[in-house]
């Protein structure tokens, strides 16, 4: 049963309403293989099989009409296999064809005879026969193929013994014929201006009926004249029998040309032409006709047609004949009469049908349908009841796309994945949101889906088909009105954009009115989606594939890659091909056997069309996008080798709307490795010779090929034969064809030879064992293999042994009724397909598919497609892949070096700690130091210049070298710095504070030996021991002090210096003493004076970018790594801000400058320069042992034994430090776990955590804290890369108790360890054995060199002999272990914070640039931060965002400026450099490099700035508050208002969770 007819829907929304029934029935009957007829769709329209001999009369004719070769004359060519020669004309070729008799009771047209037997009739008999043998689609189809070539169609034929017979009973059926009128009207033929003509439903068009009263059948030309003179060929011409009592109406589709009228150039008409006893037909014909055309007897006067009932009020008639002797004319109460020859009687009667129609307004009361006007003649074909399908409103299916919500959905994440996968960088699985059953049963509910469903469930299989046919119609014919005002719109749109191909908002109005027009479409591949999802969030609904296993089994096409959302669902598709394997396999009885063929190409180049005249299937055309995404067609095939062709027919690249758009490489990419890599043969379809677009798709398919994991299954070897089909060529231009054949050839084996030596990294990459350093694994597949897979491809002069086929027009004409096909296309059409048979066959190595296995196919297919790097076109892709392969070993070299720089450093820094060897000086060291990286240095350094000797290395060589060269004299630079640090910090501060520790320890020793304490009373004797310490201790303070004074309270004075010294001769200069005297500087505190947040702007009109901002900048990117005052620092400052003044001639406003960038200085230097003299300065370390120092004077004095002082005083100093040196150690690991995040090694990665918490703040309104974020993105980059870290900090603390026993349990055994030694030792020695051993286990074993220096322990063991002659070591040990064990550690907050400032700092001094922080400087315009790593030497780059968001300010209007920098250079705009407040020059953005030496020229490329571009569309008032100069942007762009928050959010999340 089909559903319940549906009822209008009253919503205003016009959604449909929701069915009330609870439970809606799935039942799936098998599928049914019923052969009623002789002729099916399935088997003789839509099949593949080769072109029918001429002995096989009615296979023929079949096959000449589907392929769109001539059907009738065009058979002459082709003789029976039994004759020897050609007939030469007509009459030998029906003779020949009415050679046979036939015993069928209806022999004059032989129906149930075997298509094979010789006893076949001329071609209209034989089309006859056809059609009343044949399923109701087969005859919709012929019908529909008929018209489109501009034949007619039989209407009412003789009655016959088919497979229904009509009640004989009926009181008005008129015996003896038959009318097949129910399939014309499922039939539609499109007329002038794209109108489209539905045959069965029209009453508006003329109607004109040719009839013959003559009453030899041979001399009738009723048929020719119609044929004529209506430019429709009527087929009742090429009979040679006589029809005896049955008349034969023909139907056809008339053009009545006026050359010299254009507005009625071609008039259409409906056109009948009757063949035999027309009186029969009277009751039909009086219903029909408005003009009829009578063929007469010569000399016979005209007469009162018998079905006009005496009259002529129902028709104009006009009666003509043969006569070659006169010529006349003759007029009598509306009918006419008329004579002369064949030739002058064609002008005459058109010139009469064109006066009656010019003035023809229609049939009073309104005309007739034309199953109206049949309606007392017998239908031929059992009635098919599907009138429900009629009674959807339009109003309900106009809402019916916005019902669809789970496609919808799967869109939106689809659209979110391909940005994901874009933004990313390698593969990332596509994590679909599971629907719950119950909303898929909720959706289920849908009027819609049930009418959809109900069709498809019907038993009966023509019943079926017919069902669908009908329902596509109906909905195509509802939403007719609607679509054409989305055409037009799309017309109206694509004119303007034509006209100006440059303008963007043009384009962009294209885009819109083309996806507004997909958007009202409906289709039943959008019911198919919907379907498909409600499977997938409940499996246990199998029915649903198993309907779809049978809809390809009944010959319609389904959709397998979503146009809309271009992704592979993957589950639905593999579940439908399960199905459609087992209802083969049970009908086969064994496994099927397949052949996949596919096509590809541009848009409109014909790819939907071709396959329609290869197989006879009946898939959409149109000039324009028509087919969206990928569909799935199932072919019948009769070739031996397989049983079924899959057909893949997919979307043509290269639309216009998507030229210039940032998807458009990766659609066209993606599209056509979809086509290419699943199928066995693919076939590039090219429009003229235009096939430039595909020579630069198709080697991106064979780039995505090599990278996945298919080359490898396959070794390399592409599966798919390519087979061109340039059509709309002049075919008679040989040279040219030649010659575009060798262009081809070299092109495509020139590309696979960029491909095979292309590295291809895998996309799963791993870490190497080698710290920082992604490891890349590329694909093995030879250059040999990929090259030898295009040398397959055939090329020869004779075309019809070349891969290469050029076709001439597909039609004749392209304005009805020249719009016809032309019948040569159709020849090579077939012979093409034969082509691709014998060549697939002809080496012996193609093997047909199991469904089973070529699904599992298309799911490598598509993990090829999503690990693929789909951005760029193919020639950039070379380049670029070239290019990151060169940058990524050249990054190899380059982290070899730096580890080993690394290594040999902490090696030398625990020898330092452990030995303190005094008689090195820094020289020496160095040279050791140098020495043991230098043979790593020249290896790699080797190796660096035979990559740059390569091929692929030769284009950058001079740059690289020079890269090279700076990165190895920057490292030098950094280690040779750290390095002296190390020697100062151990040698002139270390060594010194420790020697003042031991000096006070001695003189404590020496004074408590002289000094008597015990004859005091106890308070007294405390008091005297406490001032008799402090007087000592303050005594070597004073002492340190004056010779180790800070140099902080210098820091003004030298700064001074050095400006008076390089600057003194033209600036006065003051000594900046104090904070109040600065100009405040650029810390991250710093915050804009009045002058830099109002003045400057409203001078500058909202542009920023000024020499302050810029030397602000500079200064903090100088001071960033500074860890002390230095000259150096200094004169390099001076000389940036000298260059920054090179076009401004006042001194006033100069020494302006040098006076800021002096205070800046002074006051940042001043605060580096403070924290290092707390870390390092002799005194201030003297004085934070003074606790220390005063608890072993303390146990001198009370004479405590040597081995409780030592064991105390080990324990006190270890406890001391043991905490901080924990944190360091931490600090350092979270460092070193950090190079492996991504958003520390991909700026992208970090770019999306930036993004997302701006999102973040949208969400929660914090709208002032949002847009300093983007107006300052170098204080964002720091906020944000605080919270990482803490987030880091926070995960390493979860685990802080373990890593914290290991670290104990390590001190532990150093302490033991140390303890081993003094047992073979010297008893004198010990105490100094012991020490030097536990300072040399802390600082290798447990790698804490802070922890080795806190032991600063006297190397003299009398000090703790004096009371104790034999030191229990073994006891200070377990003393020493026991209460490290007691200790424990529970971060505080502001530890946590501690720990992320020294994590920072470890990744500031990292010499890998994969482990380092971003680069802070921030671009001069946008204010985006530098995508490179910290410290690095190329130019700044970044990827800019709407310079609105940094106050950025068109020069004219004063609005924001939505465009970013890379957008202005494109177009090649201009800005406003301010020199100084009073001085203002215009220069172009395509000088950035010329006015910003240090940065790179935007360009476009580096990704997508959505977020940003969001705010700025939607934040305009807020902006203006905070730029108060600025006006509100009145021109946003579309593309900017239309980014959804969610999905942004959803595409960002995905983006960090894929790497983390």
């Amino acid at each position: 049963m089909l559903p319940t007819v549906l009822s209008p829907c009253r919503e205003k929304s016009y959604r449909l309403k929701r069915a009330s029934v609870t439970q809606f029935s799935l039942a799936v009957p098998p599928y049914n293989v019923d052969r009623k007829t002789e002729y099916t769709y399935n088997g003789d329209i839509l099949v593949d099989r080769p072109l029918k001999g001429f002995e096989h009369t009615h296979g023929r004719m079949m096959d000449c009409l589907r392929h769109r070769m001539e059907p009738f004359e065009s058979t002459r060519l082709n003789q029976p296999t039994s004759s020897n020669s050609e007939p030469d004309d007509d009459e030998d070729f029906f003779a020949s064809c009415n050679a046979g008799n036939s015993d069928n009771e209806c022999d004059k047209f032989g129906v149930g005879t075997n298509d094979g037997a010789p006893d076949s009739l001329g071609p209209f008999e034989i089309l006859v026969e056809l059609l009343i043998s044949s399923d109701l689609l087969v005859q919709i189809t012929l019908f529909q193929l008929l018209l489109e070539q501009r034949f007619s169609v039989p209407l009412v034929v003789p009655h016959v013994n088919t497979y229904y017979i009509p009640p004989e009973t009926h009181p008005n059926f008129v015996k003896g014929f038959s009318h097949l009128g129910e399939a014309l009207n499922f039939v539609q033929v499109k007329l002038a201006n794209q109108e489209i003509l539905s045959i069965g439903e029209d009453r508006n068009l003329p109607r004109v009926v040719f009839v013959s009263n003559r009453e030899d059948p041979t001399r009738r030309e009723s048929a020719d004249m119609a044929s004529e003179i209506m430019n429709c060929h009527f087929v009742s011409k090429y009979s040679k029998s006589d029809i005896g009592d049955g008349p034969i109406a023909e139907l056809g589709v008339g053009f009545l040309a006026k050359p010299n009228d254009q507005i009625l150039k071609h008039m259409p008409c409906l056109v009948l032409c009757v063949w035999g006893p027309h009186r029969r037909l009277e009751k039909f014909l009086q219903k029909f006709a408005d003009i009829v055309i009578v063929e007469t007897e010569p000399d016979q006067k005209p007469r009162v047609l018998p079905w006009s009932g005496g009259h002529h009020d129902v028709a104009d008639v006009l009666y003509w004949n043969i006569n070659s002797t006169k010529r006349s004319r003759n007029n009598k109460d509306n009918v006419q009469h008329m004579c002369g020859s064949f030739k002058d009687l064609t002008g005459d009667i058109a010139k009469y049908l064109i006066f009656k129609l010019k003035s023809f307004k229609g049939r009073s009361g309104g005309g007739k349908t034309l199953e109206e006007c049949l309606s007392q003649i017998r239908p031929l074909n059992q009635p098919t009841s599907i009138s429900n399908v009629t009674d959807i409103e339009a109003t309900q299916l106009e809402g019916v796309r916005d019902c669809l919500k789970l496609q919808k959905n799967f869109a939106t994440e689809a659209h979110a994945h391909v940005e994901l996968l874009r933004q990313s960088g390698h593969k990332v699985d596509f994590v679909h949101k599971k629907t719950t059953p119950e909303v898929a049963n909720d959706q289920l509910k849908l009027p819609i889906l049930q009418l959809f469903i109900g069709l498809l469930s019907e038993h009966q299989r023509v019943k079926r088909q017919i069902g669908i046919v009908h329902f596509q119609l109906s909905i195509d014919k509802k939403l007719q009105s609607s679509l054409k005002k989305a055409t037009d719109k799309v017309n109206v749109a694509f004119e303007k954009f034509q006209q100006n191909l440059g303008d963007s908002q043009l384009k962009d109005k294209y885009r819109l009115a083309k996806q507004e027009h997909v958007d009202r479409i409906l289709g039943l591949e959008h019911l198919w989606r919907e379907l498909s999802h409600i499977f997938t969030a409940d499996p246990s609904k199998k029915q649903i594939p198993r309907l779809a296993a049978h809809h390809l089994l009944d010959g319609f096409p389904l959709e397998i890659l979503d146009g809309d959302a271009a992704m592979f669902h993957k589950l639905w598709v593999d579940t439908v091909l399960t199905e459609l394997d087992t209802t083969l396999s049970d009908q086969l009885k064994r496994k099927p056997k397949v052949f996949v063929l596919s096509v590809v190409g541009l848009q409109s180049s014909g790819k939907s069309t071709l396959l329609n005249l290869m197989f006879g299937t009946q898939l959409k055309t149109s000039a324009g996008q028509c087919t969206r995404g990928v569909y799935l067609q199932l072919v019948k095939s009769e070739w031996p080798e397989y049983d079924y062709v899959l057909l893949l027919d997919t979307e043509g690249i290269r639309a216009p709307e998507f030229s210039g758009t940032k998807d458009a490489a990766l659609h066209d990419n993606r599209l056509a490795t979809f086509a290419v890599l699943p199928a066995d043969a693919s076939i590039v379809m090219v429009t003229n010779e235009e096939d430039n677009g595909l020579k630069e798709v198709l080697p991106m398919v064979m780039l995505a090929f090599k990278g996945s994991a298919m080359a490898e299954e396959r070794g390399g070897w592409m599966q798919a034969k390519l087979f061109f089909v340039y059509r709309s060529v002049d075919t008679n231009d040989v040279k040219k064809l030649q010659k575009n054949q060798r262009k081809l050839q070299e092109d495509l084996r020139g590309a696979a030879f960029e491909v095979a030596n292309t590295r291809i990294y895998g996309i799963d990459e791993e870490r190497s064992s080698e710290p920082s350093i992604r490891d890349a694994h590329p694909v093995v597949v030879s250059q040999a293999t990929m090259i030898d897979s295009l040398n397959d491809f055939q090329i020869n002069v004779q075309e019809e042994k070349s891969d290469v086929k050029y076709f001439g027009n597909l039609k004749k004409g392209t304005v009805p009724p020249l719009d016809i096909p032309d019948w040569d296309y159709g020849t090579k059409v077939v012979a093409l397909r034969n082509y691709i048979h014998n060549r697939l066959l002809e080496d012996g190595r193609w093997e047909s598919h199991g469904l089973v296995e070529w699904r599992q196919y298309l799911e490598l297919v598509w993990n090829c497609i999503e690990t693929a790097d789909f951005e760029l076109g193919f020639l950039n892709r070379i380049e670029y892949m070239n290019y990151n392969d060169l940058r990524a070993k050249l990054l190899l070299h380059q982290q070899r070096v730096g580890k080993k720089y690394v290594e040999e450093f902490e090696i030398l820094e625990r020898q330092l700690q452990a030995e303190r060897n005094l008689e090195e000086s820094f020289n020496n060291w160095w040279i050791i130091f140098r020495n043991n990286v230098e043979e790593t240095i020249a290896n790699e350094q080797d190796k660096v210049g035979m990559l740059l000797e390569e091929r692929q290395g030769q284009r950058w060589k001079v740059e690289e070298t020079k890269q090279w060269d700076n990165f190895c004299l920057d490292q030098e630079r950094h280690w040779k710095g750290q390095l002296q640090q190390l020697i100062d910090s151990v040698f002139k501060f270390d060594k010194v504070v420790e020697d003042y520790n031991n000096d006070i320890k001695k003189e404590i020793e020496s004074h408590v030996q002289d000094y008597k304490f015990d004859q005091t009373s106890e308070g007294d004797r405390e008091r005297k021991i406490k001032d008799r310490f402090e007087e000592l201790f303050t005594k070597k303070l004073n002492n340190a002090e004056s010779l180790y004074p800070p140099l902080e309270p210098q820091v003004p004075q030298k700064v001074l210096d050095m400006y008076r010294h390089i600057l003194g001769r033209q600036h006065n200069f003051n000594l900046i003493k104090n904070d109040d005297e600065m100009i405040e500087g650029n810390d991250m505190n710093w915050k804009p004076s009045i002058y830099d947040q109002y003045v400057a702007p409203l001078l500058n009109r909202g542009r920023k970018l000024d020499i302050d901002k810029e030397l602000t900048s500079k200064v903090e990117s100088y001071l960033q790594d500074a860890k002390q005052y230095a000259d150096h620092l200094v004169s390099k400052v001076i000389n940036t801000t000298e260059r920054l003044l090179e076009e401004v001639k006042s001194r006033k406003q100069r020494h302006s400058m040098h006076t800021k960038a002096q205070a800046m200085l002074t006051r940042q230097l001043k605060v580096i320069q403070k924290k290092w003299d707390k870390d390092h300065n002799v005194a201030k370390r003297l004085e934070a042992e003074h606790d220390q120092l005063w608890r072993f004077f303390k146990n001198c004095a009370n004479r405590v034994g040597g081995t409780i002082m030592l064991s105390d005083e080990v324990l006190n100093l270890l406890s001391s430090k043991l905490v901080d040196s924990f944190k360091i150690l931490l600090s350092n690991k979270i460092a070193d776990k950090l190079q492996d995040e991504a958003w520390v090694c991909n700026w992208k990665i970090m770019r999306a955590h930036l993004d997302l918490h701006l999102v973040e703040l949208m969400e929660v309104q914090q709208t002032n804290e949002l847009l300093q974020c983007v107006a300052d993105g170098a204080l964002h980059y720091r906020r944000i890369l605080h919270k990482l870290i803490q987030i880091a900090i926070e995960k390493e603390h979860m685990e802080e108790n373990i890593l914290w026993k290991r670290f104990v349990k390590s001190i532990q055994e150093a302490i033991m360890s140390a303890n081993i030694l003094t047992q073979t030792s010297n008893d004198r020695l010990k105490s100094t054995i012991f020490i030097a051993g536990l300072k040399r286990n802390l600082a290798n074993d447990v790698k804490s060199p802070e922890l080795a220096k806190s032991v600063n322990l006297v190397h003299n063991s009398d000090v703790y002999s004096k009371t104790e002659q034999v030191i229990d070591f073994e006891k200070v040990a377990k003393t020493v272990c026991a209460g490290v064990e007691r200790i424990q550690i529970n971060l505080t907050s502001c530890e946590i914070e501690e720990l992320v400032g020294m994590v920072k700092e470890r990744m500031i001094n990292c010499a890998s640039e994969v482990a380092k922080q971003r680069c802070e400087e921030t671009c001069p315009h946008c204010h985006l931060t530098c995508v490179h790593p910290k410290g690095h030497s190329a130019k700044h780059d970044t990827l800019h965002q709407p310079g609105g968001l940094a106050g950025w300010c068109d020069n004219r209007s004063g609005e924001l400026g939505p465009r970013t920098c890379s957008q202005s250079v494109a177009l090649n705009s201009k800005f406003i450099l301010r020199q100084s407040p009073e001085t203002e020059i215009s220069v172009p953005y395509k000088d950035f490099e010329k006015y910003y030496p240090d940065w790179k020229l935007p360009t476009e490329g580096l990704g997508t700035i959505e977020v940003r571009e969001h705010i700025f569309a939607h934040y305009q008032r807020e902006l203006i508050t905070k730029y108060p100069y600025a006006k509100i942007n009145s021109n946003i762009p579309s593309e900017y208002k239309n980014h959804d928050l969610k999905a942004l959010r959803c595409e960002l999340e995905n983006i960090i969770k894929s790497t983390s």
